[in-house]
This record gives structure tokens, C-alpha cells and sequence, in this order.
């Protein structure tokens, strides 16, 4: 950092459904005074809508004071290297993209009853309570596909390219230009990130995260991470997840390009991981 550049903020980019919850009670406990958790309308209480992104000029004022140290966000879809002259460095967690939509329409099952965002409620079946994890699923792959809806098809991909693409090619979500580069492009955003971690591996993650905020002057505590905010689809008949079943063949397909960033990111995770601890060993 050169010395026109302030404290580094720490920017934790929360895929829904992948351990973020998790991640944020973690740094709520790491940074007791310094951790923002911007999921709610200033003042109000109420959780944002599902489909509301904030812009650059928003985060950076959430974030202009020294004391900030960090923050996490569901709502956070374009990356700036700084924010109020602060060096930001951007972490996320990605997920085995077949868990992870399971795991969605589980917990939006769950919770149904308790949504009152309308944004929400129209990307899900309006009976949602009364259908299998099958069902739902069915309901959710056969929607219009040139209206962006959560989990429809490649959320992951889509979380981290659409916002991109469209600042940078001017594609959008149903230009199939965008379709035919964004996996490319959410590769390139997460090469930017300081830290891709994987959630099947949270206690390695955090390792690894833990060494390269030392590396950048931020001191953390091994914590512990905790498990939360599980829902109860674990209990329930998977067996149609994969290609004999027809609904089974269509989700997979819907999450090809997920499937690809996942797999890619894992690699990425597992280079890293090798080559950190192995210096860790050496010094």
C-alpha cells in the first residue's frame, strides 16, 4: 500500500446459500466494533428486496471511516479496487452449485411463510409450502428464461458477471452475447478477489484467509467457524438429482456454467492452499 492510500477494508461478497452467514457472525466476533452487516435499510430494520444492488458511491460512504473494517453483503455486485481511498479487498465463498440450490429451496420453503418481500415471492411458486424440493424445482427451471429470477440458472455465475458484463460490454442479462461470455467474465472478477474460498473446506478457507490478511498487516484470531442458518431439506428424497430423472437432467443443465466455476475455483482453492502451508512449513 502506498501511503496515500488509507486502512484496507475488508469486503465479504455473501453468495446466498453459501456459508456467508457463517462468515459474517465470524467477522462480527473478529471485528466486534468494526464489522458492518449491510442487509437492511438504514434505520428501518427490514431486509433490502432480493434484487436490490448497491452502487459504488453507497459503499464507499458505509465505508470512509477508519473504523470500518469490514463488511459483508448480499448486495455488493461490482468490485472497485478502493472504496473512500481505502484499499478493499473482496472474499467470498463458492459452493458445490447442486448443494447449494438444494439448499435454497429448502430454506425459502421453510421460510415461506415469513417472506414479505415481493421481490422474493414472485421468483418462487406460490404454493411453495405444499411441494417437494422436486416440484419446486420443476416450477423454478421452467420459468421465462429471459427474466432474470434467483436460481433459475447459473446463479453463481450471474452473481458475479452480470453487473460486470453490462459496465463492460454493455450485454445484457438476456443478450446472448452475455450468455456466451459470462463465464469468462465472473472468472476474471474472482481472479481479482484477494480470497475464493470453498465451503465443503471452511476450516481450511479460513486458514488461508487468516495468512493472507497477515501477509497484508490484518491480525485475526483463530476463531472457530460456526454452522447456521441449515434448513431442512437434508431430511428429504434426492435421489431425482441427476440425469435419469427428468427434472434431475434439467437442473444439472441450468447450472452447467456454475458446475464450470465451481470445479475451477476448487482447483484455484487447493494451489493456493498447497503452496501457503508449504511455506508455512519452510519458514
Amino acid at each position: 500500500m502506498t501511503k496515500t492510500m488509507g486502512a484496507p477494508v475488508l469486503a465479504h461478497i455473501h453468495v446466498p446459500k453459501c456459508a456467508g452467514t457463517s462468515f459474517r457472525y465470524l467477522l462480527n466476533d473478529v471485528f466486534p466494533k468494526g464489522h458492518l452487516n449491510l442487509y437492511f435499510e438504514p434505520g428501518t430494520g427490514r431486509s433490502l428486496p432480493t434484487t436490490f444492488v448497491y452502487s459504488d458511491a453507497e459503499i464507499a460512504a458505509f465505508t470512509a471511516a477508519d473504523s470500518v473494517k469490514a463488511f459483508s453483503s448480499h448486495f455488493v455486485r461490482r468490485f472497485p479496487g478502493s472504496l473512500s481511498g481505502r484499499p478493499a479487498y473482496y472474499v467470498t465463498f463458492l459452493r458445490d452449485p447442486v448443494r447449494q440450490f438444494i439448499s435454497y429451496l429448502g430454506f425459502t420453503r421453510q421460510e415461506f411463510h415469513n417472506i414479505v418481500d415481493p421481490d422474493l415471492l414472485s421468483h418462487l411458486p406460490p404454493n411453495m409450502p405444499e411441494l417437494s424440493l422436486r416440484d419446486c424445482a420443476r416450477w423454478l427451471i421452467q420459468q421465462n428464461t429471459d427474466k432474470f429470477l434467483n436460481f433459475r440458472e447459473n446463479y453463481t455465475t450471474n452473481f458475479f458477471a452480470r453487473y460486470e458484463a453490462q459496465s463492460r460490454y454493455g450485454f445484457d442479462y438476456c443478450d446472448r452475447r452475455y450468455r456466451g461470455t459470462r463465464l469468462y467474465v465472473a472468472r476474471q472478477v474472482l481472479r481479482r478477489f484477494l480470497f475464493v474460498g470453498i465451503c465443503e473446506q471452511m476450516d481450511d478457507s479460513w486458514l488461508l484467509l487468516r495468512h493472507k490478511l497477515a501477509s497484508l498487516g490484518v491480525s485475526t484470531s483463530p476463531l472457530p467457524m460456526r454452522r447456521d442458518n441449515a434448513s431442512e431439506e437434508r431430511n428429504e428424497d434426492l435421489s431425482w438429482l441427476g440425469t435419469h430423472d427428468e427434472v434431475g437432467r434439467e437442473v444439472l443443465d441450468s447450472m452447467r456454467e456454475d458446475l464450470s466455476l465451481y470445479r475451477w475455483a476448487r482447483r484455484r482453492f487447493h494451489r493456493q492452499f498447497a503452496t501457503e502451508m508449504q511455506s508455512v512449513a519452510i519458514r
